[in-house]
């Protein structure tokens, strides 16, 4: 059975000045002003250096995805992480993703793979999870020219990814 916790004072304090502000809710806000305004709030050009970053196109049902590849310093092949990224499946993207990729590259000497799915409303479930697999599949499948350790892929995101 489920317990509810109270939020903490100073969190639900938060909360209620969060309202106060009379700020629309996300969904209330046009789409295209809720991604730009998403893609203001990541960080950018983190100064994180990797060994090298390219896009590559991807073939997915009925179109074509790009995934950016970021390739960590050292010997290859390396792990591989497939990343998807955040942003509840409609407002990110490649660049709100690239300092977290840059990083996870750098501090796990993987190749990081960042797939730009295709994003709702323009796409409808389960289109995204569907180009994520597909990007999974197309890493393992190109691994040797990546220099990937096929055995050695994880998938791995952030909020929604």
């Amino acid at each position: 059975m489920a317990r509810w916790m109270p939020l903490l004072p100073e969190y639900a304090r938060y909360l209620r000045e969060l309202a106060s502000l009379g700020s629309p809710q996300i969904w209330e806000v046009p789409l295209e002003h809720a991604r730009a305004t998403y893609r203001q709030m990541r960080p950018r050009n983190s100064g994180l250096a990797v060994s090298d970053v390219r896009e590559c196109s991807v073939p997915v049902q009925g179109d074509d995805i790009t995934v950016r590849v970021y390739t960590p310093n050292g010997e290859l092949p390396q792990p591989a992480l497939v990343y998807c990224h955040g942003g509840g499946w409609v407002i990110g993207d490649l660049d709100t993703a690239d300092t977290p990729c840059r990083f996870l590259c750098r501090e796990s000497q993987s190749v990081v793979v960042s797939v730009a799915y295709r994003r709702a409303p323009e796409h409808r479930f389960p289109v995204a999870a569907e180009d994520a697999y597909a990007a999974l599949l197309w890493t393992v499948a190109h691994a040797e020219e990546l220099g990937i350790d096929r055995k050695r892929v994880a998938v791995a995101g952030d909020s929604a990814g």
